[in-house]
């Protein structure tokens, strides 16, 4: 009996069939247990053509508010979605679907009895630091060239070849 945990979003890396699939049996796993399981793909609709018209993990979030969010898929799914909820107060957690898997704390084997102990909200949550960045050009002055927000690490370079860059 769940005592903890009312609502998860589960979100899947793109539509992954893999990622669908295991979120379709986690999602079906939940609501045995009276858990509310929404599944969304990660996915940005400027950039993925398979995403829904206005689809929007922060604004989904903010209407569902879920007690937590499982991202199914790999390290970069994870943080993606880490980048894109990162102004929610929703804990997340991981199903490795991918490769790597470092930042998963769950895997395709153990993840039943992991979210057994979720649901009754015996886990940890560890807050992480994350930098919003902006590049700014030389001698464009107001011309931003890029600009995100950096969760597990951010890579500056100035092109192909090696060269001594000024950052401030």
């Amino acid at each position: 009996m769940n005592t903890g945990i009312r609502s998860i979003l589960l979100i899947t890396k793109g539509h992954e069939p893999v990622a669908v699939a295991l979120a379709t049996e986690i999602r079906d796993w939940l609501q045995e247990r009276k858990v509310e399981a929404v599944i969304l793909p990660n996915c940005d609709p400027g950039t993925h053509p398979e995403a829904a018209p206005g689809q929007d993990l922060a604004h989904a979030a903010q209407e569902m508010q879920p007690d937590l969010a499982l991202i199914i898929g790999g390290d970069g799914t994870f943080l993606s979605v880490a980048r894109r909820l990162g102004q929610t107060a929703i804990p997340l957690a991981a199903v490795n679907a991918g490769r790597v898997g470092f930042l998963s704390q769950l895997s395709r084997d153990d993840w039943q009895l992991k979210c057994e102990a979720l649901l009754r909200r015996e886990y940890r949550i560890m807050e992480r630091l994350s930098l919003d960045f902006t590049v700014l050009r030389s001698g464009q002055e107001g011309v931003t060239a890029h600009q995100g927000r950096a969760i597990n690490d951010l890579v500056v370079n100035r092109g192909a070849l090696a060269r001594l860059i000024t950052l401030e």
